[in-house]
Protein backbone atom coordinates (compact mmCIF):
# COMPACT_ATOMS: atom_id res chain seq x y z
CA UNK A 1 0.00 0.00 0.00
CA UNK A 2 1.25 3.36 -0.82
CA UNK A 3 1.18 6.37 1.26
CA UNK A 4 -0.34 9.42 -0.46
CA UNK A 5 2.48 12.31 -0.53
CA UNK A 6 2.46 15.71 1.27
CA UNK A 7 1.48 17.61 -1.80
CA UNK A 8 -1.41 15.04 -2.54
CA UNK A 9 -2.38 16.01 0.78
CA UNK A 10 -1.96 19.50 0.01
CA UNK A 11 -4.12 19.55 -3.06
CA UNK A 12 -6.99 18.20 -1.42
CA UNK A 13 -7.23 21.14 1.10
CA UNK A 14 -6.86 23.69 -0.97
CA UNK A 15 -10.21 24.87 -2.02
CA UNK A 16 -11.25 25.77 -5.68
CA UNK A 17 -10.10 29.20 -6.78
CA UNK A 18 -12.99 31.27 -8.07
CA UNK A 19 -11.68 34.88 -9.55
CA UNK A 20 -12.54 37.25 -12.72
CA UNK A 21 -10.12 38.28 -15.01
CA UNK A 22 -10.00 42.00 -16.25
CA UNK A 23 -8.54 42.54 -20.16
CA UNK A 24 -7.24 45.89 -20.95
CA UNK A 25 -7.02 47.29 -24.78
CA UNK A 26 -5.15 50.26 -24.62
CA UNK A 27 -4.58 51.63 -27.80
CA UNK A 28 -3.95 55.10 -29.18
CA UNK A 29 -7.34 56.42 -29.61
CA UNK A 30 -9.75 53.92 -27.71
CA UNK A 31 -9.46 51.47 -24.62
CA UNK A 32 -11.52 48.42 -24.72
CA UNK A 33 -12.18 46.02 -21.42
CA UNK A 34 -13.62 42.69 -21.29
CA UNK A 35 -14.19 40.44 -18.01
CA UNK A 36 -14.25 37.12 -17.48
CA UNK A 37 -15.86 35.40 -14.54
CA UNK A 38 -16.69 32.07 -13.13
CA UNK A 39 -19.63 30.82 -14.79
CA UNK A 40 -20.40 34.18 -16.57
CA UNK A 41 -19.48 33.50 -20.83
CA UNK A 42 -16.96 36.78 -21.83
CA UNK A 43 -18.41 40.38 -21.63
CA UNK A 44 -17.13 43.43 -22.99
CA UNK A 45 -17.19 46.43 -20.01
CA UNK A 46 -19.68 49.31 -21.16
CA UNK A 47 -18.93 52.66 -19.99
CA UNK A 48 -22.15 54.78 -18.85
CA UNK A 49 -23.02 55.47 -21.92
CA UNK A 50 -23.05 52.20 -23.28
CA UNK A 51 -20.27 52.11 -25.12
CA UNK A 52 -17.65 49.42 -26.11
CA UNK A 53 -14.73 51.71 -27.04
CA UNK A 54 -13.50 54.06 -24.63
CA UNK A 55 -11.91 57.42 -25.91
CA UNK A 56 -8.32 57.08 -24.45
CA UNK A 57 -7.83 60.18 -23.06
CA UNK A 58 -7.24 61.39 -19.59
CA UNK A 59 -8.39 65.05 -17.80
CA UNK A 60 -8.63 66.78 -14.53
CA UNK A 61 -12.00 68.32 -13.65
CA UNK A 62 -10.28 70.41 -10.27
CA UNK A 63 -9.02 67.66 -8.37
CA UNK A 64 -11.10 64.88 -9.90
CA UNK A 65 -9.26 62.43 -12.86
CA UNK A 66 -12.13 61.70 -15.54
CA UNK A 67 -11.90 59.43 -18.34
CA UNK A 68 -13.11 58.86 -21.71
CA UNK A 69 -15.73 61.10 -23.10
CA UNK A 70 -15.77 63.07 -20.09
CA UNK A 71 -12.24 63.47 -20.38
CA UNK A 72 -12.59 64.36 -23.21
CA UNK A 73 -14.71 67.21 -22.92
CA UNK A 74 -12.59 68.35 -19.94
CA UNK A 75 -9.64 69.12 -22.46
CA UNK A 76 -11.28 70.43 -25.12
CA UNK A 77 -11.92 73.57 -23.65
CA UNK A 78 -7.84 74.26 -22.43
CA UNK A 79 -5.62 76.11 -24.90
CA UNK A 80 -2.45 73.89 -25.71
CA UNK A 81 0.92 75.80 -25.74
CA UNK A 82 4.48 74.79 -25.87
CA UNK A 83 7.83 76.54 -25.09
CA UNK A 84 10.90 76.62 -27.07
CA UNK A 85 14.25 77.10 -25.45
Amino acid sequence: MRVPSLVTYLFLLIPAIRAAVLAIDYGAEFTKLSLVKPGVPFDVVLDRDSKRKIQSVVGWKREDRVFGQEGKMAVSGIELTSTKG
